[in-house]
């Protein structure tokens, strides 16, 4: 068991203040110095931030964060969901939303952060409401939240493991964004035909999606509630499980075998692709042989090709393409929420090359999609690691303060 004891967090921290420079005055705002507000502060570290003032605007109404200092957010809407925190790495000066936490000599300052985002789920427990969209963390209710302080060497150890594994994380969603883009890229070029694969050069043809492929809409209506899902039965996917490659199966909704089996007609099959119908109506999903039998909702559209004209995996990566995106949002009707029908859907131009060729194509796009696949895996894995090391941040703690936040 580490040694230790438990302090109020207060105790080893000094609390400043931010401000927001006079925005009438233009040329507070065209410096170089980075002003930061809650939507900077979504990394472990700031260093930067995309609105930048003059030395004079940090001495009128803002202030420096010290470096190794960490800067909370107190106020803002994010606080509903998520509380955010980051190590100060480099000169920045910071609003009235935000506090900076100095830490004492008892503290590392790494180890300060790692511990205000180990006890997250504490400290948004502490979010009050100010009476509108924003949240709140009282000042006074916080610096009393306890925490986890081993001897300082015990601490250099702890945030030198996590930093290990913070820096795999961090490279490892580098180079996910990086394949990403060279994957966008190499699929709206070969799909522009700016570059052909060795082997094939016959001409493309233009089709309708109705000559290559059925298109069905979701069950709607009186054929299907909400209230009819159970804990346990046959999945059925809507818009919010349509990933940005493949069908994300996180927290899906279950039919029972009764009404799965009145639903039929709804089964999906690999190789069908599932398209918004409403809101975001370019979004589509490839179906595999893992979501298959299952159903889809009234606010998808399922396409089933014809196996001797179109290849699945390549008219998936055409659907994402801006070109075709672009085509399906021109074509959408409705003012405040676009919507799709199967007519107009069908009536979107694709592009189609020679059966073989789209194979060929689908067949190299897929194996872009596996290496991303693969890499964002290993960064689940050093996410759940990062988790479990954290724990031990907290793994001795008392009991939250007593006193409840106070309506703002």
């Amino acid at each position: 068991m580490s040694t230790g004891e438990i302090v109020p967090i207060g105790s080893v921290t000094r609390w400043l203040s931010g401000g927001t420079p006079d925005r009438s005055i233009p040329r507070y705002w065209k410096g170089t110095i980075p002003w930061v507000s809650a939507t900077t502060l979504t990394k472990p570290k700031v260093r930067t931030s995309p609105q930048k003032v003059t030395p004079e605007a940090v001495r009128s109404g803002s202030r420096m964060a010290p470096l190794g200092s960490t800067l909370l957010l107190v106020r803002g809407s994010a606080l509903h969901k998520e509380i955010r925190a980051s190590l100060v790495a480099a000169p920045v000066c910071f609003n009235q939303d935000v506090k900076a936490l100095v830490p004492t000599p008892r503290i590392d300052p790494r180890f300060l952060t790692y511990s205000i985002h180990a006890n997250s789920s504490r400290l948004l427990r502490l979010v009050s409401s100010a009476g509108n969209t924003a949240g709140v963390l009282d000042t006074q209710v916080v610096q009393r939240l306890e925490i986890w302080l081993p001897p300082l060497s015990r601490q250099a150890e702890v945030v030198d493991c996590l930093d290990n594994v913070q820096a795999e994380i961090e490279a490892l969603e580098s180079l996910i964004e990086k394949k990403a883009d060279l994957s966008k890229g190499i699929t709206q070029c070969v799909m522009d035909r700016r570059s052909r694969l060795p082997g094939f050069s016959a001409p493309w043809k233009k089709a309708s999606l109705s000559d290559i492929a059925s298109i069905k809409t979701g069950p709607f209506g009186s054929a299907l509630h909400e209230r009819d899902y159970v804990l346990s039965g046959v999945p059925i996917i809507t818009v919010e499980h349509l990933g940005a490659r493949r069908v994300v199966p996180t927290n899906v909704p279950n039919v029972s075998e009764e009404d799965a089996q009145r639903l039929k007609s709804y089964r999906l099959l690999p190789g069908d692709v599932v398209f918004s119908r409403v809101g975001s109506i370019d979004r589509s999903a490839l179906i595999t042989n893992h979501e298959s039998d299952w159903l889809f909702s009234g606010r998808l559209l399922r396409i089933r090709f014809d196996g001797a004209a179109a290849d699945p995996s390549f008219m998936c990566h055409q659907f994402r393409t801006h070109t075709f995106r672009k085509a399906v949002r021109a074509m959408a009707v409705g003012q405040t929420m676009p919507s799709l029908n199967t007519q107009i859907l069908g009536g979107v131009e694709v592009q189609l090359p020679q059966l073989d060729e789209q194979m060929a194509i689908g067949s190299m796009l897929a194996d872009c999609d596996q290496e991303m696949e693969a890499l964002e895996a290993r960064l689940v894995k050093a996410s759940a690691l990062k988790k479990g090391m954290m724990q031990e941040l907290i793994s001795k703690h008392s009991s939250l303060p007593a006193e409840e936040p106070a309506n703002t």
